[in-house]
């Protein structure tokens, strides 16, 4: 089964550490927890998360509450659709507080606003139909949008092929990339979570599926991003032992993973953080890993 792990560290990332133990955090009896995004506001951790319904048979959006004592807050529904929900990709901008999950089996990308945050949201656009696209992550770059999908493609899993969208604002038209699908491979094309700044380099963290889906968390240095161009560089590795791992996001402190596996009565899980390029540095200037080049009101350097 899936869950989370989280944990606290102002001053060192596991990219950082290169060893750290996580909280672990499950779901009960009635599904599962996945796919988790940090953010704090107003003084307050909070953790989105995938909370899959056995009942159901799909997936919701919730949200958990966490603190700096260890105590964690139970998990509550805030965005539910017909169809199944995942990878609430979280993110302020504008004065505006915007979660774009993943909606691949509506065929579309959709874009929704915190009325009440963190529990009530409205779903304010669609920022593009007739896609089976799976993790949507937005990266700003260089006075615009970048969008990283996977689509499923001809006869492809979710997990095969990564394209890229371009646009001048949140909500305004694609434009796709020219060399649309990117990359045709399964263990560096899906998004595992936001792109960080670690190191002096932008990182993407992909979901490596060579072996199934889940199988492990791979960070990509980017290299190119352009209009006709893109070129990524695979430097690090999450492991967790005999644990899948397909998400990995850090903010303000608070660093999360998911685990896929039996964790069912685990209170802790020690991951490690593997260079696959020996001479990638292990750690950046200040230490820490923070989101990069995200909505504008995210940080693009570290700290």
């Amino acid at each position: 089964m899936w869950g989370i792990g989280w944990r606290f560290d102002e001053s060192a990332s596991l990219l950082d550490k290169g060893e750290a133990a996580f909280r672990v955090l499950t779901g009960n009896a009635d599904g599962y927890l996945a796919d988790p995004f940090p953010f704090r506001h107003q003084g307050q951790d909070f953790i989105f998360v995938e909370q899959y319904l056995y009942s159901k048979n799909r997936g919701c959006i919730a949200v958990v509450a966490v603190n700096r004592d260890g105590t964690v807050g139970a998990s509550r529904i805030v965005v539910e659709e017909p169809h199944h929900l995942s990878y609430p990709f979280v993110f302020e901008q504008n004065g505006q507080i915007w979660m774009i999950p993943e909606s691949g089996a509506a065929r579309n990308v959709s874009l929704y606003r915190a009325v009440e945050f963190p529990y009530r949201w409205t779903r304010e656009a669609c920022l593009m139909e007739g896609i089976e696209g799976y993790d949507t992550t937005p990266l700003w770059h260089d006075g615009g949008f970048w969008f990283f999908v996977s689509p499923r493609l001809w006869r492809s899993t979710s997990w095969d092929a990564l394209s890229l969208y371009h646009a001048e604002s949140l909500t305004g038209s694609w434009t796709p990339h020219a060399a649309n699908p990117v990359l045709l491979d399964a263990r560096l094309s899906r998004p595992a979570g936001a792109v960080i700044r670690h190191g002096g380099r932008a990182l993407r963290p992909v979901q490596d599926c060579a072996r199934g889906y889940g199988g492990a968390v791979t960070f990509c240095q980017i290299d190119a991003l352009g209009a006709s161009e893109f070129a990524q560089t695979p430097i690090g590795r999450i492991w967790s032992g005999a644990l899948g791992c397909h998400t990995y996001n850090r903010r303000s402190g608070l660093e999360v993973i998911d685990l896929f596996g039996h964790i069912r009565g685990l209170r802790e899980v020690t991951t490690s953080y593997r260079l696959l390029v020996p001479d990638a540095p292990v750690s950046g200037p200040s230490g820490v890993s923070e989101p990069c080049g995200q909505p504008v009101s995210w940080p693009v350097s570290p700290g």
